[in-house]
């Protein structure tokens, strides 16, 4: 198979993966706009994603490094961990303007409403794994080191635009329109770390 073949199977199964991503993402704007979802189950949604995509990264370490992958991924579980702890004081802290009790009891009502948008997300990460970086090929072409970073990125990513997004609509008041607004920036944020992730041609290190 020559070069330019193999560019249109990644591109492929790049729109494949990128389609459901972008579909499962409106989940959240439709609970905003419909359901009357308010600020903490979004950052609860986005919260637990991040662990999603932390995860993710394990399997991956496996295929690549096989025996060599304890380290690493002893790495992102730490301080991946780290960080979603840390992201989870500051929801906590935004949803209920710093009353620790009333945002950890307003955090856990929101895990009701969340549960099958973010069984979506799961889905849509799957996917991606499985159709880009196993079936793909993806995981000949990389390194333990990149697939480390990878997820420390993306994690950065998400976290800064929701916490950024959460501290606006907060201030707002909640109102639907900055809740979309909030939506709309992670969409995007997610899109671009998507193709950044899986582009074709992408130098890995």
């Amino acid at each position: 198979m020559d070069e330019g073949s193999q560019a249109t199977g990644r591109d492929r199964r790049l729109t494949a993966s990128a389609l459901p991503l972008l579909a499962v993402n409106a989940v959240p704007l439709a609970g905003v706009l419909l359901l009357g979802w308010s600020l903490p189950q979004l950052l609860v949604l986005y919260w637990a994603e991040t662990g999603v995509v932390a995860g993710l990264a394990l399997p991956k370490l496996v295929l690549v490094a096989r025996w060599r992958a304890a380290t690493p991924a002893v790495k992102v579980v730490v301080v991946t961990g780290a960080f979603m702890a840390a992201h989870l004081l500051l929801i906590t802290g935004i949803i209920c303007n710093w009353d620790t009790a009333c945002g950890f009891e307003r955090t856990s009502a929101a895990w009701a409403d969340v549960r099958w948008p973010l069984g979506a997300l799961c889905a849509s990460h799957l996917l991606s794994f499985v159709r880009n970086f196993v079936a793909g090929g993806e995981w000949r072409h990389t390194d333990a080191q990149a697939l480390v970073e990878q997820p420390m990125r993306r994690v950065v990513v998400m976290q800064v635009t929701t916490l950024v997004g959460g501290f606006l609509s907060a201030m707002a008041g909640s109102p639907a329109v900055a809740l979309a607004v909030l939506v709309a920036a992670k969409t995007v944020a997610d899109w671009q770390a998507h193709r950044a992730e899986h582009r074709p041609g992408a130098p890995r290190r």
